[in-house]
């Protein structure tokens, strides 16, 4: 029976491990949520985003929460609800949205974004135009960037975040809106539907509905473009749309979102 004992308590400590092991190799939560996910047929807006996981050695002491983000600001627009994360694969990834507080649609928008290191040399520079032709006044733009290039992240002290647009002086006479939404759980998805209807005077093109995700600092912290049935809407007519999410323990921790639709008025024939 001593030998039994001896054998048990030499084994016991290899036990303990392996059930740690295990458990972590379950998942688990995140300080901001879960660990994000990309699936390999989702579309390029489709970026979810992991904090604390990067898996990349050359990361390995990299720390993104001590890096500056700087605005550049004017009257007319202004950047918010930004935020800067590491995915899965170790991408440093900048998600936000811009804001037209003019009475003029803006088009032709660029978000720049420069890397600097501590000595204010500038290590990169990125153009990214928006994922729609225009916006209106008073309205917002979400964007994003997915920045690779890990040979620069342990320089990287600063990201100076701007934007370039032009002015467009005519109003829309279209105007697509989300008319009616339903969003249920059904197991492990939450399916987002409803309608847009067109209450103006002008058939619209090019048209895009995106939802935009926030958690509860209102960042933003990904981006979805919802599945509609036509990119052309006629004045009162309407169409349908639906989102469906993978509530998996990939999926990062939300708290409410916002649907957004882009158009412009069709050009006439």
């Amino acid at each position: 029976m001593r030998n039994f004992y001896i054998k048990l308590s030499a084994v016991f400590p290899i036990l303990i491990v392996a059930i740690i092991l295990f458990m972590a190799s379950a998942g688990g939560c995140t300080a901001l949520g879960q660990p994000g996910y990309i699936t390999p047929d989702e579309a390029a807006l489709n970026y979810t985003l992991n904090p604390d996981k990067t898996g990349d050695p050359e990361t390995l002491f990299f720390d993104y929460e001590k890096i500056d983000i700087l605005l550049t600001q004017s009257i007319d627009v202004n950047i918010k609800n930004y935020c800067l994360y590491q995915d899965i694969y170790g991408d440093l990834v900048l998600l936000g949205e811009l804001i037209n507080n003019s009475g003029v649609t803006k088009t032709n928008v660029i978000f720049t974004f420069e890397f600097v290191d501590s000595n204010g040399n500038i290590l990169d520079y990125i153009k990214v135009p928006a994922v729609a032709d225009y916006i209106l006044s008073k309205g917002s733009i979400p964007f994003f960037l997915v920045y690779d290039r890990k040979e620069n992240y342990i320089n990287l002290e600063k990201v100076k975040i701007g934007v370039d647009y032009k002015k467009y002086s005519e109003q829309f006479k279209g105007n697509p809106v989300v008319n009616t939404e339903n969003f249920r759980y059904t197991g492990n998805k939450l399916e987002i539907a409803g309608n847009i209807i067109n209450i103006g005077q002008a058939e619209v093109e090019d048209l895009k509905l995106l939802a935009v995700f926030y958690n509860n600092k209102n960042q933003v912290i990904f981006i979805r473009k919802c599945f509609i049935e036509g990119e052309k809407l006629k004045p009162l007519a309407s169409m349908n749309f639906k989102l469906t999410l993978f509530l998996d323990e990939y999926l990062p921790f939300y708290t409410h979102y916002r649907l957004f639709t882009f158009f412009r008025d069709a050009l006439l024939a």
